[in-house]
């Protein structure tokens, strides 16, 4: 059964994947809202640890990429939340789970988690290296925005007034620009086709949520 199971590792880990997300998704258009917004953190958790799982070559390397890719995330929404320098106007709400310093820590995950399956997908998509810098930051600010018109609804977050910044975006995407070309020199050698299901189900996960809620 175990050898089963590492031979269909990652058909395993789509289905669990793809399960997750499903539930998550009809738990939160149910009468049962609130109690499922509240496993937000396990269910990114659980989204990064089926993503790191999926690499053949989860290297020193690749873990040095999560690593600056979550420590730059904690970093730059620190300076949001305290400074407005970044971002915009913004605070946190309570169903992103445990904070430091104003930041709930499953936001540094989400940022690795976003870099991550960003750059991989750039990386299967196109062979120029900047046009995979450029393409993978695009895909990040693009998640981003299927997020923020709903996040103050799921009390993610919430901005000034309600009303969300272009310069949020802008940040986002000059923000990741950087942290992408960190990733894509550190992890030349991974290419990780489970991104795209993880990229599909955030995008159909957060769609089908702005068109519903």
């Amino acid at each position: 059964m175990a050898d089963l199971l590492i031979r269909h590792r990652i058909k395993v880990m789509v289905g669990v994947l793809l399960i997750t997300y499903s539930v998550g998704l009809v738990g939160i258009l149910s009468p049962y809202q609130d109690s499922f917004l509240n496993l937000t953190f396990y269910h990114l958790s659980l989204t990064f640890f089926l993503l790191a799982f999926s690499f053949y070559k989860l290297n020193r390397a690749t873990l040095l990429a999560f690593f600056v890719a979550f420590g730059t995330g904690i970093a730059v929404e620190w300076i949001g939340v305290h400074t407005s320098l970044l971002f915009g106007e913004y605070a946190y709400g309570s169903n992103l789970g445990p904070k430091l310093w104003g930041v709930p820590l499953i936001i540094g995950v989400n940022w690795a988690l976003l870099s991550s399956i960003s750059c991989e997908m750039s990386r299967v998509l196109v062979k120029n290296f900047y046009v995979r810098v450029f393409l993978s930051a695009t895909l990040m600010v693009g998640i981003d925005i299927l997020i923020e018109p709903i996040a103050h609804l799921m009390d993610f977050w919430h901005w000034e007034d309600n009303e969300i910044p272009v310069f949020n975006f802008i940040c986002w995407f000059v923000i990741a620009l950087g942290v992408n070309t960190i990733y894509l020199k550190l992890t030349k050698d991974n290419l990780n086709y489970f991104s795209f299901w993880v990229f599909f189900a955030l995008v159909t996960f957060f769609v089908t949520l702005n068109l519903a809620l």
